[in-house]
């Protein structure tokens, strides 16, 4: 096994630290599915923020979030999500995946997210949503 299937093995244990709120349905292929939460995407720079687009958040947890965006954006590594109603939240890319030819699936790791805020926002949405899995 080379190093870098060492790393992502890795990596998925790291990303798995917290359980995930599941916003989609393994039975439907992703780029058909309708089931997420809504959320701006900001790319963050040193003197200012740029709004990307709209984008919609297929998991989220108390490590990061998994979402789906068009593939023309242009989203750099480090980005900020926000929800309706609530403050941003810093993120990192840790990575990028295709899913057809118009949607990119993003992996993202919160940074500099306090903990109490990032908790009332995952269970303010995992209230509202209802019928959500939990995922390991």
């Amino acid at each position: 096994m080379s190093g870098a299937d060492n790393e992502g093995k890795d990596d998925d244990v790291k990303r798995r630290e917290y359980p995930r709120w599941q916003l989609s349905d393994d039975m439907v292929p992703l780029q058909l599915q309708s089931k997420g939460l809504p959320a701006q995407l900001w790319g963050t720079g040193l003197l200012f923020n740029k709004l990307i687009g709209q984008v919609v958040i297929k998991d989220l947890s108390m490590g990061g979030a998994g979402l789906l965006a068009p593939s023309r954006y242009r989203v750099p590594n480090r980005i900020s999500l926000v929800l309706e109603g609530a403050p941003g939240l810093a993120g990192e890319v840790m990575h990028r995946r295709e899913i057809g030819p118009s949607l990119v699936f993003y992996g993202v790791r919160w940074r500099r997210v306090k903990h109490k805020l990032l908790l009332d926002i995952v269970g303010r949405f995992v209230r509202e949503s209802g019928d959500i899995d939990i995922k390991d």
